[in-house]
């Protein structure tokens, strides 16, 4: 995994952090929500079933063969996927490490067809050393800087759809307002399939519109630089002559906020409070 890893990046990785790309395993006193992804069917024409290498890539989220959506959850109990769990006496690891479901028996759902399509996207960049983008070659560590880019994109504008940047993404057809955008600020490699499969199939479009009418929008919308990404990190170097079409404001100083009393919090501050408790739920057995 290192050696593809290192590819997606373009830079030597440390052996104690989360990869980019690599969906984490979890350690130890660490609590771990997504879960192992799977393909049931996979593991259902299994004689003795095993992991596949590719389910570790965070941009896997369907399968390829089977057409369904991935699972890194137990379809009865909700426990999350973890078959470092198990133990001998389990015989084998297409079950739940908490209930005990054979997974196998799990019925499959279709996955997002763009969410497919980027994922063979993906795959084709990994195998290759040189991707044409804009008349020109770049590096896959560089094709995957500009995804990850456009992922912060729409996730910022999902927390702000009423937004010029939300306007100007809904013109190019990608709705923000999807259910299963991500509520957190998790890292990309922690989100559970549903959230990632949301992400990148949004991603997909802008990637199949192209980046020339993406940033066209973006400028028509006038949406600046400052509300693209932080500041505090730099923007993907192939993405510098089209950001330098929009207007750059930087951020002033902040005025302090007076807090009013028993004031009702937003629609999204209150779903995210609620997805952070049923991550809490889901990573406590009940007993």
């Amino acid at each position: 995994m290192r050696d593809d890893c290192e590819k997606v990046v373009g830079y030597s990785l440390p052996e104690t952090r989360t990869w980019p790309w690599l969906l984490a395993l979890g350690s130890r006193n660490r609590t771990r929500h997504g879960g192992q992804q799977v393909c049931t069917l996979c593991l259902a024409e299994d004689s003795t079933p095993y992991l596949r290498r590719h389910w570790r890539f965070a941009w896997h989220t369907g399968c390829r063969f089977h057409g369904v959506q991935l699972v890194d959850e137990c379809p009865a109990c909700k426990a999350p996927i973890e078959p470092h769990r198990l133990t001998a006496e389990d015989q084998h690891l297409a079950q739940c490490s908490r209930c005990h479901e054979d997974f196998r028996k799990a019925v499959c759902t279709s996955p997002l067809p763009e969410a497919l399509s980027f994922q063979v996207m993906a795959d084709r960049v990994l195998e290759q050393n040189k991707v044409a983008f804009r008349q020109a070659s770049i590096t896959p560590a560089d094709w995957f800087s500009m995804v990850t880019f456009f992922i912060g994109v729409v996730r910022r504008a999902s927390r702000r759809p009423a937004s010029p940047l939300g306007d100007a993404l809904l013109s190019l057809g990608v709705s923000v307002t999807n259910s299963q955008m991500p509520l957190s600020g998790l890292a990309f490699e922690l989100l559970p399939v549903s959230e990632r499969r949301a992400l990148l199939a949004a991603v997909e479009r802008l990637m199949s519109i192209g980046v020339e009418e993406t940033f066209s929008a973006l400028v028509a919308f006038k949406v600046k630089t400052s509300t693209l990404h932080d500041p505090r990190k730099s923007p993907p170097i192939v993405l510098l002559p089209l950001l330098s079409r929009l207007s750059h404001h930087p951020h002033g100083p902040h005025r302090r906020r007076v807090s009013l009393a028993h004031r009702p919090m937003s629609e999204r501050a209150v779903r995210a409070s609620w997805a952070r408790l049923k991550r809490r739920m889901k990573a406590e057995p009940t007993s």
